[in-house]
This record gives structure tokens, C-alpha cells and sequence, in this order.
């Protein structure tokens, strides 16, 4: 697996995890060509060639062994096609082995050819033969039921039984016996680590979730626990690794800079996948973001880059290189990135949002007019899209067409009136209008954020903490901060609780659509510095995992 993953040349291996079909050799083929070469392959494909024919000339002999030959043959080319062009188990080929020695046994048993090594029967009494079969029964009997190879058919028993069930509380079982009779082994951690992840999923969508949480954090430790020492039993195992990297992203319980170490890590492993070279640069995007040095944003444009060496036409990479020149605002460099992520993914509408956003944030005249003019293209193809109404009427309220911006919003309430699923909107989009009826703008200041393929939207704590706040806008681009929210400083000294729902996220801005830079984990005091209607700004003193941060947290957790 380890040679598969690192050798294998580019376009073997899908640079797409979901289609990834290959990740190791899967019979005496593929796994031949990386351990012994296309050399050595081809001499075993000689050999095999060779043993066919030597039994086929065979059977033109005549003898009383034909018969088992015969039959011998047909298992030997059945056995080694199921070696050859697929996965086989510990069973099979001390089986398959067993027949390949008997078949030559035969095939060179009565041969009238000069030079050949010939083996005579007719010395030998049945009795004899039967006493020497029985003794080698007992060998392999021993050999079987030795310690090491009884533990381990025994253990993978109960995988293979977990395999073949669809109920994942026997899963979870039978790859834990697996666990106690052999725990030294890798695979069966990080197995037992993927039906937990599959049962949090499934706990995760049940509608009883309160009662579940208690479980479900249980359930994740444990999932972590077991992916960690299935990783750490096999550091060379690509696969193993990977599944880690995925625990610890949708867990988001790591440290950061090992989150880094671990995507080097497969990097040097599996150097042709381009998921990791742009986990890679998210991650130095991310100690960015988190108040790092400009230098983070070139580490991830040269993780970006690399994912390009290896995949040209990827819209996406392009798409978070626009990011990086957007956080060192290169607009330009931005919207030429943008660009030609639209060039190879002429259909994504996000990437064709962000450029208009791209346009208008860079204020002249002229560029808000090719603003403008994408949204009105987008809102062709997609007449119902609040986030391009949203955007056209703040765009509109930047260029003082107030009526038109307010004509945006009003599209938008009649469309939330239409669909119960946007309800909780429905007072955001009029307060908006109110602002506007007030004499006052409903964006204090228009920055860009671009969702990444890696990012995901998660449900939690503040979630149901203010419906007004919760626009959860695919790709959001822009933080609606009113003009009358009056920041105050406070310098106070403020109690943050946790409770049971969990760690209470801590944002880069006071509202819902700013990143999550950390966690608070327990009840502690904070100064608080600044805040308004409904967050606090708060000042989290520096620890062993992270150095001195500011940020919000939403009010329903604070204690004067």
C-alpha cells in the first residue's frame, strides 16, 4: 500500500477522493509492480506462463496420474486467476499454494523427457502415504492453531462478520472482539473508528437531539481515539492517515499545527493527491485568519500552486488563490484568479457571484458596473437567489439608488413569504427596509468572504441565539453590520459559560457569518472590550495551543 500510494505515476490515482478506485495493489498483479518492479513482474508473469505450459505438455504423457492432474490443473488456474486480478484471503493461498505444489508433484511425475526430475509412486505403500499425509496434516494443523496465525484468523473473522452486517451496534461489537484478541493491529482501529463515525452521523440526524449529545461526545472521543492508534500502528498506511485528517476536520478537535504535520505527512505518501496539498494551504489560510503573519497567506499560495502542478484545470484551487490575494487585497490578483476559475468551471455560479462581489468592492465606478452587471447576468439564470438580491441591493445603497435597493429587498420578503423554510429571514430583510425608510444603510462595511469546497456550514449552539442573524448564505460575501449597532468599550471583567450543548465558538466578527477562529471549552472569566446589541468582544488570554486572541462570542453565554 505504501508503494502503490507513493510510486504510483499521476492518472493512476484519481485526484478526487470520492472517485478514488485504486488505493493499493490488489492482487499478486499490482502488488507485484510496486514491490518488485515491471521487471520482476514480468519475470513472474514468465514463470506462471511456464508452469501452464509444463502441466499442459504433461497431460499428453500417458499415466495413471493424469486423471489428478486433470483436475489439479483446472484448480490452479481458477486459484491463481483469483490471486492474480484481485484481493485474496490468508486461507485461500495456503490452499492455493497447497494445489500449485501438488499440480507440479504431477506434472513431473512419469516423465518420459530426458533431464527431468522424476518422482515414482510405486515405491511408496499407501499406508506409508497416508501416515506421511496425516503427519502433514497435524504441521499445518499446529501452524494454524499457533498463537499469532490463530489470533489473527480468529480476529479476522470477526471484521469480515462486521463487514457482512448491516447493523452497526454488531459492527461496533465484532471489530471491538477483533480489537481484544489482536490489538496490535492497525486496521481494525481505524475500521472500529469508521462505524462510530457512521453511528455520530446517523445520532446526528435523529430529531431526539438533545438526548443524544452526551452520546454523541462520548462517541467521538472514541472514534478519535481509535483513528489516532490505528494511525499511529500504521504510519506508512496512506489510508489510515487520510481517515484521521477527515476525524479530525469534522470534529475539529486538533491542534492546528498537527493538523499541519499530518497533511505533510501524506503529502510524502501520497504525493499525487491535490486534496491534501490544498487541506495543506487552508490550513496556513487559516493561521491567517486567526491573526498569523503575512508569510502564512505565501505558505498556502505555494500549497495551492503545487495542487496545480498536479491538476491544471482545477476551478477550485484557483477559487482559493483568489482568497489568499484577496487577504493580501491584491484585488486584481483576485479577480484574475476568479476569472480563470470560471474558465475551467464555466457553470459555477459561486465563483461567478464572487467576481461580481470582487468588482464592487473595489468601488470605482466602472468596476461597479461590471458588478452589476454580472449579478443582473446571475439573476437570469437564477431569478430566486437571495444572496445575489442581497448583494445587488447593497450594491445598490453603495451607488445612493436607494428605491432600487430597496425594490431588492422587497423581491426578497416575497420570495421568503413563498418558501416556509426561509421564515427565520423574513425580519432581517425588513428591518433592511426600515434602515433604509430611517435614512440609515444597512452595511457599515463590505467585505468578502469566499467559502472553500473543503468548508462546511455546521448547527451549533448560537444557531437558535438570534433567527435574525442566522442568513447562512452559501458563499456569503458580505457582513451586514448596521450603522446604528454604537460599539462601546467596556473593559469589564465578563463570566463566559459553557454548558451542555458544548464549546461555545468564538468568531472574528459580531454576527454569525464571521469565522470561527476558536473554542471556549469551559466556564472561565474574560476582559470584555467592546460590544453591541447582541455579542461581546472579548480578549482570551494566550495558552500552550494558541497565542493571545480577540474575538466575539453572542451574549446568550455572557455573565456581567
Amino acid at each position: 500500500g505504501y508503494d502503490f500510494a507513493k510510486f504510483s505515476p499521476r492518472g493512476v490515482v484519481s485526484p478526487v477522493p470520492t472517485i478514488r478506485y485504486i488505493y493499493q495493489g490488489d492482487g499478486l498483479l499490482l502488488e507485484a509492480l510496486p514491490t518488485i518492479g515491471i521487471s520482476g513482474a514480468i519475470v513472474l508473469g514468465i514463470l506462471l506462463i511456464i508452469f501452464i505450459i509444463q502441466v499442459l505438455k504433461a497431460l499428453n504423457i500417458n499415466g495413471k496420474e493424469k486423471k489428478y492432474l486433470v483436475g489439479l490443473l483446472s484448480a490452479s488456474i481458477i486459484l491463481l486467476m483469483n490471486i492474480t486480478i484481485g484481493q485474496t484471503s490468508g486461507g485461500i493461498l495456503i490452499v492455493a499454494i497447497l494445489i500449485l505444489v501438488l499440480t507440479v508433484f504431477f506434472s513431473l511425475n512419469n516423465s518420459s523427457e530426458i533431464n527431468y526430475y522424476n518422482v515414482d509412486l510405486k515405491g511408496i505403500s499407501f499406508k506409508r502415504f497416508i501416515v506421511a499425509v496425516g503427519i502433514f496434516l497435524v504441521l499445518v494443523g499446529l501452524l494454524m492453531g499457533g498463537i499469532y496465525t490463530g489470533r489473527s484468523y480468529l480476529a479476522d473473522y470477526y471484521l469480515r462478520q462486521a463487514i457482512l452486517t448491516e447493523d452497526s451496534a454488531k459492527k461496533e461489537d465484532m471489530i471491538k472482539s477483533a480489537i481484544n484478541i489482536k490489538p496490535e493491529e492497525g486496521v481494525y482501529h481505524s475500521k472500529l473508528g469508521q462505524v462510530l463515525l457512521t453511528t455520530i452521523i446517523q445520532k446526528q440526524k435523529t430529531e431526539n437531539k438533545d438526548n443524544d449529545k452526551e452520546k454523541i461526545k462520548q462517541l467521538q472521543g472514541e472514534a478519535l481515539f481509535h483513528a489516532k492508534r490505528g494511525a499511529d500502528l500504521m504510519p506508512n498506511d496512506v489510508k489510515t492517515q487520510k481517515f484521521l485528517g477527515t476525524t479530525y476536520e469534522l470534529f475539529g478537535q486538533q491542534n492546528i499545527n498537527e493538523l499541519e504535520s499530518l497533511y505533510k505527512k501524506i503529502i510524502q505518501l501520497d504525493p499525487n493527491d491535490i486534496q491534501q496539498y490544498i487541506k495543506l494551504g487552508d490550513v496556513y489560510l487559516g493561521k491567517f485568519k486567526r491573526g498569523a503573519k503575512e508569510e502564512e497567506l505565501n505558505e498556502a499560495l505555494k500549497w495551492y500552486n503545487k495542487a496545480l502542478d498536479i491538476q491544471p484545470r482545477a476551478g477550485f484551487v484557483y477559487d482559493r488563490i483568489a482568497t489568499v490575494f484577496y487577504q493580501k487585497n491584491d484585488l486584481d490578483q483576485a479577480i484574475i484568479n476568479t476569472i480563470r476559475a470560471i474558465k475551467v468551471s464555466p457553470r459555477n455560479i459561486a465563483y461567478q457571484f464572487t467576481l461580481g462581489v470582487l468588482y464592487q468592492l473595489k468601488g470605482d465606478d466602472k468596476d461597479v458596473a461590471v458588478a452589476e452587471k454580472i449579478f443582473k447576468t446571475l439573476l437570469q439564470k437564477t431569478p430566486r437567489n437571495i444572496d445575489v438580491l442581497t448583494q445587488l441591493g447593497l450594491l445598490y445603497e453603495q451607488t445612493k439608488h436607494i428605491d432600487v435597493a430597496k425594490e431588492q429587498y422587497e423581491t426578497i420578503l416575497k420570495i421568503i413569504d413563498e418558501e416556509d423554510k426561509l421564515k427565520s429571514l423574513k425580519s432581517v430583510y425588513e428591518e433592511f427596509i426600515k434602515n433604509l425608510d430611517d435614512g440609515k444603510l444597512n452595511i457599515q462595511k463590505n467585505s468578502l468572504k469566499i467559502v472553500n469546497d473543503s468548508e462546511s456550514t455546521d448547527d451549533n449552539q448560537e444557531s437558535d441565539a438570534s433567527e435574525n442573524e442566522n442568513l447562512n448564505l452559501k458563499n456569503e460575501q458580505s457582513e451586514n453590520i448596521n450603522a446604528n449597532d454604537d460599539l462601546q468599550k467596556s473593559g469589564k471583567i465578563i463570566t463566559i459559560t459553557v454548558g451542555v450543548e458544548g464549546p461555545i465558538n468564538v468568531r472574528s466578527e459580531g454576527a454569525l457569518t464571521g469565522d470561527k477562529i476558536t473554542k471556549i471549552k469551559k466556564t472561565d472569566k474574560f476582559e470584555k472590550l467592546e460590544e453591541n446589541d447582541k455579542w461581546v468582544k472579548i480578549l482570551i488570554p494566550a495558552n500552550g495551543e494558541q497565542k493571545e486572541l480577540v474575538g466575539w462570542v453572542h451574549k446568550k453565554f455572557v455573565t456581567e
